[in-house]
């Protein structure tokens, strides 16, 4: 394999160590805890530290690759993965488990005590967080999140399970966090799908409780919008591959979230991914403007060579989903068109 086939191989790899440190940074309490207060309704009147010490349900969050956490803030324990013979394997971003608010009550601030409420009596919800890159995967993601949703209620009901009944399923929320390629146009969004009553004959009283039991949220954003949500800035600081390093820590801290080892460390790393992905996919152009060039051995061979350089590092960069292609073509001057067959032309495997 020559040095280009090297990068290209790497490259995917990289790209999953990245989105692997993005679950892991969402995976901690603080974030967590404000997308539950800002998108699920049973919290949003509930304290942000409330959410984080006392609803988050201990021993619960896990993420995939299951990995050991070193620190508190965020701790490894449901299984993400719902393996059921006959049908496809699913395996969850981040998975948890939260105490319904109105089930129990937190200490007050004064009060140094546990939380009062035995856990039989403890009502749970079941949250799934998905880290979606790709906004077209060829079918509409809101599918898909009924689905995860649906294969979690499914999981609750465990042969040889005395607990395993009809009457103690949890509610399910599919909570997808779209990035990357998320159009202007969609980006700074948020909605919400769930299951609601509708009488044909008559109408009778049934609270949400025994049949609102499926929940789909899908969060959109990219680095282009200028969000004002709060919770969507965080998310859109964490995920962020225009945003250094450097200013990321500030600019979370400004926003009320606790810097400590966990989130310095997992901040650091994504960015010393992100910037290894950016100059491996600059390296594949330039080789292969260099090969183009060595081949002709005449000037506008070389040139033709720069430009195919340019061409494949801005595809590589759209294929990875570090730019758009709306963002580069009017820098480009080209077509949409014009750029896919300049891509083919200069591709290698053409």
């Amino acid at each position: 394999m020559n040095e280009i086939g090297h990068i290209l191989a790497s490259i995917p790899e990289q790209k999953a160590n990245y989105d692997n440190v993005v679950k892991s940074l969402l995976a901690n309490r603080q974030f967590l805890a404000r997308i539950l207060k800002r998108f699920i309704p049973e919290f949003a009147s509930c304290r942000l530290n409330d959410i984080e010490k006392y609803f988050i349900e201990p021993e619960s969050v896990s993420f995939y690759p299951t990995q050991k956490s070193s620190g508190h803030s965020r701790i490894d324990g449901l299984s993400n993965e719902d393996p059921i013979p006959g049908l496809k394997a699913v395996q969850y971003d981040i998975l948890f488990r939260a105490g319904f608010p109105d089930s129990f009550h937190a200490p007050s601030a004064a009060s140094s005590g546990s939380v009062p409420v035995s856990e039989q009596s403890r009502i749970g919800i079941c949250i799934n967080l998905e880290i979606q890159s790709n906004y077209y995967p060829g079918y509409p993601l809101e599918m898909r999140g009924f689905y995860y949703a649906a294969r979690r209620l499914a999981a609750q009901l465990r042969r040889g399970c005395p607990d395993s009944d009809y009457g103690n399923l949890q509610k399910i929320y599919s909570i997808w966090l779209c990035i990357g390629n998320v159009p202007d146009r969609e980006a700074n969004t948020a909605t919400f799908y769930h299951t609601r009553k509708e009488d044909l004959i008559g109408s009778i009283n049934k609270t949400p409780d025994i049949y609102d039991l499926i929940n789909v949220i899908l969060l959109r954003i990219n680095d282009n919008a200028a969000i004002e949500d709060a919770t969507l800035r965080i998310l859109q600081i964490v995920c962020s591959r225009q945003i250094p390093g450097r200013q990321k820590l500030p600019l979370l801290r400004s926003m009320g979230i606790r810097i400590d080892e966990e989130i310095r460390e997992g901040i650091e790393h994504m960015c010393n991914l992100s910037d290894w992905i950016e100059s491996e996919a600059k390296k594949e152009g330039h080789l292969a403007g260099l090969e183009e060039g060595r081949l002709t051995g005449l000037q506008e061979g070389r040139l033709t060579g720069l430009e195919e350089g340019k061409i494949l590092i801005i595809n590589q960069l759209i294929r990875s989903g570090l730019l758009e292609e709306s963002q580069v073509l009017p820098l480009l001057k080209m077509s949409s068109q014009e750029f896919q067959e300049k891509t083919k032309k200069f591709s290698p495997l053409s």
